[in-house]
């Protein structure tokens, strides 16, 4: 090969590693701002008040015919973390709180959290706050979890479960009427919400003729119903019907946020 021949072919070459290395370069560079802006979600609530985590990329494959479950937790629109999340297979609205299989996991320093190879049913959704807050939502998708239960089919990720706390309770003070075969009564407080939180918000405790005024701090916003019952013994917690021949009897209390509310009682006997 003659001695222009061999340049040109030296040329080639450098052009052609100059053209490689510029692609590779812009390639690297493209790289973790697509990743980034994949990943990134804002952390605004939304016209409901929901912040929603963003598309939930799958961080992991389930095993077959079952399902991972996935989501964040957010305080102040900051991501929670070492907040609980467990689903259970059955639960008690009034009483006992879940039972059945259960599956939990914790947040991590992100808010996000993965429970991992889920059986195909239905569970309701319990969240445990690690601090003083309450959960104000729980949404995967459309479905309210504080009301519903949360449905899982096999194979892949449902819709990430968004939870948002917060910390604005409200305060009830009330007084009991007794009558003169009483002596002493025990306040039943019971919410409404037919999620698992509800059982997180049973409150109960006793109240003398010689006290007869009560205060419950820290109650999260909601509907409610109290009741002031003679024999709290007789009172089968554990059997609904049960406890709403006893609730038809109750005072209904709503509570807003930061709310000071005021309830009077007369003494409901078990068994009449």
């Amino acid at each position: 090969m003659s001695a222009s021949a061999k340049g040109l072919v030296v040329t080639a070459l450098l052009l052609l590693a100059i053209v490689l290395a510029c692609k590779s370069s812009a390639d690297r560079g493209r790289g973790p701002a697509s990743n980034a802006n994949a990943k990134t979600s804002s952390a605004k609530p939304d016209d409901q008040g929901v912040i929603h985590s963003g598309t939930g990329e799958e961080k992991e494959k389930p095993a077959a015919s079952k399902a991972n479950v996935q989501g964040k937790v957010f305080y102040n629109e900051k991501p929670a973390a070492n907040i609980e999340v467990k689903l259970c297979e059955k639960f008690n609205q009034y009483f006992g709180g879940c039972s059945g299989q259960t599956f939990t996991s914790k947040t991590d320093a992100n808010g996000e959290y993965l429970i991992k190879n889920v059986p195909p049913g239905v569970y309701s959704v319990e969240i445990y706050p690690n601090g003083p807050y309450y959960v104000q939502s729980a949404r995967s998708g459309s479905v309210d979890l504080l009301e519903q239960g949360l449905t899982v089919a096999p194979g892949g990720s449902n819709q990430p479960i968004d939870v948002v706390l917060r910390d604005d309770f409200a305060n009830l003070e009330g007084s009991l009427k007794f009558d003169a075969e009483s002596d002493s009564a025990t306040i039943i407080m019971i919410s409404l919400k037919s999620s698992a939180e509800a059982s997180q918000q049973r409150r109960n405790f006793t109240v003398t003729n010689t006290a007869p005024s009560f205060q419950i701090p820290q109650l999260p916003p909601g509907e409610y119903k109290i009741l002031a019952v003679n024999n709290p013994d007789e009172f089968e917690y554990g059997n609904p019907d049960v406890v709403r021949k006893y609730l038809s009897k109750a005072r209904d209390v709503s509570l807003v946020p930061n709310q000071k509310a005021k309830v009077e009682l007369e003494i409901v006997r078990i068994g009449d």
